[in-house]
């Protein structure tokens, strides 16, 4: 069986689709993923639209966004999630690579082309680019050693999801959520806890909700800190591992904003482009 083929398994458990077949890799749900078999509410979707056919109905967390009435117990619901999902190794297992050299060919070399290609189509021109990505690799070089040591001392880096967004996210009840129709795939989904955690953060951040993406990454922080010091791997604030994971955090968000930058030039959103800009430049002036 292959490592698709059991993750769909560990998520998916009872869920079938709507003609009563076995859930496809290429269609892959999760049903209340992460969510002790007890308290995990039997839904069905069809393949590969992932509609619900059966109750309850959930509403979308990009609806509720929208709508203006996400809670905090939503985003506290998707965090807490989130940290039994990352530190299920049967679901989420560890990934044998240098996590410093992963990041800086994701991050800087790999990214750097795509982003250049991206304005090139769209006839945009950004001279700062380069600059982006020449700041980026410094700091990723100047950090190699506290990202190796938390990559050491974390267990990392991770399969995480990827694909995490909030019109992935069902809200099921106040306080509880599934996630859906995520396809955790491929070598782009190498990354960190924190990293695939910080995707719902830097999507609210480029929603301008900045309330709300502080709310849900205070409720990961949380979690994630109490969940380390349940296997005994808390690390002191003035520890190298520390100073690692403060690292990678900041990588993982210029990771997420230029990947936003680049959809919004795609889109032509010039709005979305902007907010995107405006992200990238804060974070780099304000790198430790």
């Amino acid at each position: 069986m292959s490592m698709l083929a059991r993750q769909n398994k560990n998520l998916t458990g009872d869920a079938i689709s709507k003609d009563g077949g076995d859930l496809a890799p290429s269609g892959i749900s999760r049903t209340g993923a992460g969510l002790p078999a007890s308290d995990n509410t039997a839904i069905r979707y069809t393949i590969p639209t992932a509609i619900l056919i059966s109750p309850p109905t959930p509403v979308f967390l990009s609806a509720k966004v929208t709508a203006g009435t996400i809670s905090k117990a939503d985003l506290e619901a998707v965090a807490d999630l989130l940290v039994q999902y990352h530190f299920n190794h049967l679901i989420c297992p560890m990934v044998f690579t240098k996590l410093a050299e992963v990041l800086q060919k994701k991050v800087v070399e790999e990214a750097r082309k795509a982003v250049v290609e991206c304005i090139s189509k769209a006839d945009v021109k950004n001279r700062l680019v380069n600059d982006w990505f020449d700041r980026m690799l410094g700091y990723i070089i100047l950090k190699t050693e506290c990202i190796t040591a938390a990559a050491i001392g974390l267990l990392e880096p991770i399969q995480g999801f990827g694909d995490l967004r909030l019109n992935n996210i069902a809200s099921l009840s106040e306080g509880r959520v599934a996630f859906l129709n995520i396809d955790p795939t491929g070598d782009d989904f190498v990354r960190t806890r924190r990293m695939d955690g910080g995707l719902i953060r830097a999507e609210l951040l480029m929603l301008r909700r900045k309330d709300d993406a502080d709310t849900y990454w205070n409720a990961y922080e949380q979690a994630y800190q109490k969940k380390l010091a349940t296997l005994n791997q808390f690390y002191p604030a003035d520890s190298v591992i520390a100073k690692g994971v403060l690292a990678i955090d900041i990588i993982g968000q210029f990771h997420q904003f230029r990947k936003a930058y680049c959809s919004a030039i795609s889109k032509r959103d010039l709005v979305a482009a902007k907010t995107a800009e405006d992200l990238i430049s804060t974070l780099l002036n304000d790198l430790p």
